[in-house]
């Protein structure tokens, strides 16, 4: 299923009605994974409320010293889905869907 991101910077993750999870992997020891804080992240607002994109969230925490892969998974009531950058190289692969939880 993996498929790669054109453009990071075009899929946008609303904070509102949805959940984001943001897991990052050392890369040192690539079996123990770490949440992000989200809200230690500069997001973006629009008409449509405060959002974040993929290429923001890699360059941030690339920007803090992450170097092993991040996950993020996205989900709102209708359906959600699981990224990944850095497994395969420096960019965004989907690995997954979610079904929502509505």
């Amino acid at each position: 299923m993996l498929k790669n991101v054109d453009n990071p910077d075009e899929v946008v993750l609303y904070d509102e009605m949805s959940s984001i999870i943001i897991l990052v992997h050392d890369e040192q020891n690539p079996f123990e994974e770490m949440v992000f804080p989200k809200n230690t992240l500069k997001w973006c607002g629009d008409g449509m409320g405060m959002h974040l994109t993929l290429g923001s969230i890699s360059r941030q925490l690339t920007a803090v010293g992450v170097k092993g892969s991040i996950m993020v998974i996205y989900e709102t009531g209708l359906g959600g889905t699981i990224y990944r950058y850095g497994n395969h190289g420096k960019y965004w692969e989907v690995v997954g869907q979610l079904a929502g939880w509505a």
